[in-house]
């Protein structure tokens, strides 16, 4: 087949024509003239203050977790010199430097938790590094990868 007899074929498609029920309904429904339901109970439309507070909270939470987790991700650790252990022992080891690096932050897609229900998937892989000086002067230094995955609350209003 050629692509022009494909694209003429193409043309010469047209779509269904709607169902009266459907045109009705869509007539009833433009007119704001919803019916009532025959039984059951009414829902009650906007859900009050109570569901307009809380949705802001979710919000709200889902940027301040946002937000930690950036902050972890991109916090440079510590680089004053820190006793490890007693402060009264002077022959243990001095932590010289203490950082953590970022290597990757990866969206890992949506998630459906039992406990937060819908929730964003982030993996976040860094590394720890750990600098002591002993009592000898001898400088060991430590690397420590990780991986973290992170559940961000995802929240509609």
């Amino acid at each position: 087949m050629k692509d022009s007899e494909l694209e003429s074929q193409l043309l010469s498609l047209r779509p269904v024509e709607p169902s009266p029920t459907l045109e009705q309904r869509i007539a009833r429904d433009l007119a704001g003239h919803a019916p009532a339901p025959a039984t059951g109970s009414l829902r009650r439309e906007g859900g009050g203050w109570a569901r307009w507070i809380f949705s802001r909270l979710a919000w709200a939470a889902s940027g301040a977790v946002a937000a930690l987790v950036i902050s972890h991700a991109t916090s440079g650790g510590t680089t004053a010199p820190v006793r490890n252990g007693n402060s009264s022992n002077a022959t243990g080891p001095l932590v010289v430097q203490e950082t953590s690096e970022v290597l990757n932050m990866n969206n890992e897609g949506l998630t459906v938790d039992a406990e937060h229900g819908l929730a964003r998937v982030v993996r976040l892989t860094s590394i720890e590094r750990r600098s002591w000086v002993d009592a000898t002067g001898a400088e060991i230094t430590t690397e420590k990868p990780r991986e973290e995955l992170v559940l961000v609350p995802v929240t509609y209003q």
